[in-house]
Parts: structure tokens; C-alpha cells; sequence
């Protein structure tokens, strides 16, 4: 006498269909999400630093010293390009004064410019130097200042320390020309510089970490929904290959789902059970 449990086995197509579809469904919500949230970004890294109080009112200071040994006014100027506005102004006569005031003066000015993710463009930098028409044939050139250590890419990498340390090179690059003495300046904390950062004008780590965070867990379910794939394919391999060759399907006309007998000879008599 033999027994079998007929019925068809599971059919896994369907379950591989639909971890497909989900993974579709994964990838295509990340990447939208990520543009949105990427665009969000692209508009913070667009904002050029700007001068602390403490740091432009030292700076001013510093300068101040220069103005007294040589009389020549001294300034700096700070523009953001993208929105062509003076985020920091100043001079040896203070904080927010211009230097035009005096009747010799000089003036180092960085038009910085930051685009966005998807612009075509580069962030670039620009330095100029403006003077009093005496000074005019005298004043450092772009070059002088790349000599001292202030460069476009510094400019893009650190504007507020590059500015600074522009303006209080003005002294020394005048003596080096022979319009003035030299004089020592307290350069402090903006004579410091600041390593660059690995990518012009942004902190990737900082302004995308909402972007990162997102795509980890996008990874991590995209993970489980191939391994849930390889242990339900795994599965139905095992099941398979439980039964015997010939077991499958359901049985022939005529024959009990779980009687197994010669083939057209119907289920036993009534009265009568299965022979042995």
C-alpha cells in the first residue's frame, strides 16, 4: 500500500516578479529622491562665508597698524558673485569703512562665485587690487599675491582666511615694490592657513549627508530583498527535489488524491479498504 499527498508545488515565479518589481520600485524612488534632495543642497553650497565680527574687527585692526606707519589706508572687500552683493567690507579705519576715505589708499577685493551641482560651470574666484590714482603703477598684481600663498583655489576653499591674509600682504607687497617700509604686522590667526578642502567651495560629508543616510538604507533594502530571493529560490529547489521522479501532478481520472492503485480501476468496493 502506498500513500502520496497530491497537488502541484508552488510555482516561485510570482514571488521573483514581485521582488523585482520591488527592487525597480527601490531604485527609481531613490534616485528621484535623492535629485530633490541634492537640489536642496546645490542651493546651500551656493552661499559664500562670510566674516565673523570678531575676525573682520582684528583684522581692522591689524591694519590699522600699517595705516600708521605709512599713511595709507588699507582695506578688503568680500563679494559673493552669485548674488553680486558685499558680504564684508572694511579698512584700517574700521570695520564697514571704505578705504577711499583716505587720500592714499589701497584696496584687495575677491569676487567669489559658487554654482550649483548641476550647473556646467565651476565655482571661480577673482582678486583685484584698487588704489588711489598716486599708487596706481604700484600695487601688487595677481601674481604677487599667488607668490604669498593666494590662489583662485584658495580663495574658492577658504575666502574669509584668503581675504584676510590678502589684505594684510598689502603692506609687505608695497615694501617689496619700495613705496613704503616695511613694517611688522601681527598677522595672528589670519596668518594661518587653512589646509583646502577636497572639493571647491563645499563640505560633501555636510551638505549631502540627508542624501548618504537615504541611499544606506535604500542599499540595505535592496540587500534583503536579494537575499529573501535566494532563500525562497533555495526553498522550492529542496522541496523539488523531495519528491520522488513521477510523484507530481495531480493523480489520474478515476483515482483518489490519496489512493494509488492499478490505473482505471477507480476507489475500493464499499466495505472493502485499501488492499496490503
Amino acid at each position: 500500500m502506498s500513500y502520496q499527498r497530491g497537488g502541484s508545488q508552488p510555482d516561485a515565479s510570482g514571488k521573483t516578479k514581485a521582488l523585482v518589481a520591488v527592487f525597480a520600485v527601490l531604485v527609481l524612488g531613490g534616485y528621484f529622491v535623492s535629485q530633490i534632495i541634492g537640489s536642496f543642497g546645490a542651493d546651500e553650497s551656493t552661499a559664500v562665508e562670510n566674516f565673523e565680527r570678531q575676525d573682520s574687527a582684528d583684522l581692522a585692526n591689524r591694519l590699522a597698524t600699517a595705516e600708521r606707519a605709512h599713511g595709507i589706508c588699507y582695506g578688503w572687500q568680500l563679494i559673493d558673485g552669485g548674488l553680486n552683493q558685499v558680504l564684508s567690507e572694511g579698512s584700517s579705519r574700521g570695520v564697514g569703512t571704505d578705504a577711499e576715505q583716505c587720500a592714499r589708499w589701497v584696496e584687495v577685493s575677491a569676487d567669489v562665485l559658487y554654482t550649483s551641482e548641476n550647473s556646467e560651470q565651476e565655482d571661480s574666484a577673482q582678486l583685484t587690487v584698487r588704489s588711489s590714482p598716486d599708487l596706481l603703477g604700484s600695487t601688487p598684481s595677481p601674481q604677487d599675491f599667488e607668490r604669498v600663498g593666494v590662489t583662485s583655489r584658495e580663495l574658492i576653499d577658504e575666502p574669509v582666511s584668503s581675504v584676510g591674509y590678502a589684505a594684510l600682504s598689502l603692506p609687505l607687497l608695497l615694501a617689496e615694490r619700495g613705496v613704503v617700509q616695511p613694517v611688522e604686522l601681527d598677522q595672528g590667526a589670519a596668518s594661518e592657513r587653512v589646509q583646502p578642502l577636497d572639493e571647491a567651495g563645499s563640505d560633501f560629508f555636510g551638505q549631502y549627508t540627508g542624501t548618504i543616510i537615504f541611499l544606506g538604507i535604500l542599499a540595505a533594502a535592496v540587500l534583503a530583498c536579494l537575499v529573501l530571493g535566494i532563500v525562497a529560490s533555495r526553498r522550492r529547489k529542496r522541496r523539488l527535489a523531495a519528491v520522488p521522479p513521477g510523484r507530481e501532478g495531480p493523480p489520474p481520472p478515476g483515482q483518489s488524491a490519496y489512493w494509488q492503485g492499478t490505473p482505471g480501476h477507480g476507489p475500493p468496493p464499499p466495505g472493502r479498504g485499501p488492499s496490503t
